[in-house]
């Protein structure tokens, strides 16, 4: 007898054992899963902080109408829709994109987004951090003739500090390998106006430089201040750089094009431009 119920502990030991790894398996897929959504959520929360998102109707109207085209206008007002909807985590808010073969003009989406997103903005909160839960249901098991057990911490893969911990650390890996850019993400949807209200402006420029050792080309964003407007046909400026990033030898002003087709264009290119956000380095 004393075998047999050797070898039905040892079983069910194993059975336990399995169930607990299946748990913490289901948990860790569960949490890469929240994990890209809290990451998400982190870069939409802090566009909400930035010049890019849009507060009050009558800063929606105006960069609403100045924005040169109907795809952009509807990139535009989707993206200010899901800074709340999946930034905030208010699902109320949202709106579908199309429905019943029907696919919803921009002029539509931002009658919504003026009368019912920022309707709603008025009197809620606004977060700080993304509301991502990382806790697994409580259920409850049976393993032959055990009572039922409620699941506890041994089934946690990590805590939601450590989780927050983790995002926060991928977020900042993958800006560190030029993986993202979050400085294009905060950046405002209309570019300012050419006239003598940019001087002082804070200004980020892109260059290429050849890497020497592949002999490839490669963007780089230099820091700078508009100090002087040179010529408004040519939209040329002169711009003085942050001296603790040039390279001895290299000018301390010069002048460039602000072109617009180079307004925080989606791939880094040479002269490309875009306003220089305090606090986030390229």
């Amino acid at each position: 007898m004393k075998e047999t119920r050797k070898v039905h502990d040892d079983a069910l030991k194993r059975c336990r054992q399995n169930k607990l790894d299946k748990l913490q398996a289901a948990q860790q897929k569960n949490a890469e899963g929240k994990g890209e959504k809290y990451i998400a959520a982190m870069n939409y929360i802090e566009q909400y902080h930035s010049g890019r998102c849009w507060k009050t109707v009558e800063q929606a109207r105006r960069e609403f109408e100045l924005l040169d085209s109907d795809p952009k206008r509807l990139a535009a007002v989707k993206e200010q829709i899901t800074i709340r909807r999946r930034g905030f985590g208010w699902e109320d808010v949202g709106h579908y994109w199309s429905k019943d073969g029907y696919t919803y003009t921009a002029r539509e989406l931002f009658d919504h987004f003026v009368n019912v997103v920022l309707e709603a903005e008025r009197t809620r909160d606004i977060p700080t951090e993304p509301d991502v839960s990382l806790s697994v249901d409580n259920r409850r098991y049976t393993l032959g003739t055990m009572t039922a057990l409620t699941i506890d911490e041994r089934f946690h893969a990590k805590s939601g500090e450590e989780f927050r911990r983790e995002m926060i650390e991928e977020r900042d890996r993958r800006e560190e390998e030029r993986e993202t850019d979050r400085a294009a993400r905060l950046q405002r949807n209309v570019m300012p106006e050419f006239n003598d209200e940019l001087i002082g402006f804070k200004i980020e420029f892109c260059f290429t430089y050849l890497d020497e050792e592949d002999g490839t080309e490669y963007p780089a964003w230099c820091d700078g201040v508009i100090e002087s407007i040179v010529n408004e046909r040519l939209r040329t400026v002169m711009i003085r750089w942050n001296a603790d990033k040039v390279a001895e030898g290299d000018a301390l002003v010069s002048k460039h094009p602000l072109m617009k087709s180079c307004w925080n264009p989606k791939n880094p290119k040479q002269n490309a431009w875009r306003e220089y956000i305090d606090g986030v380095d390229s």
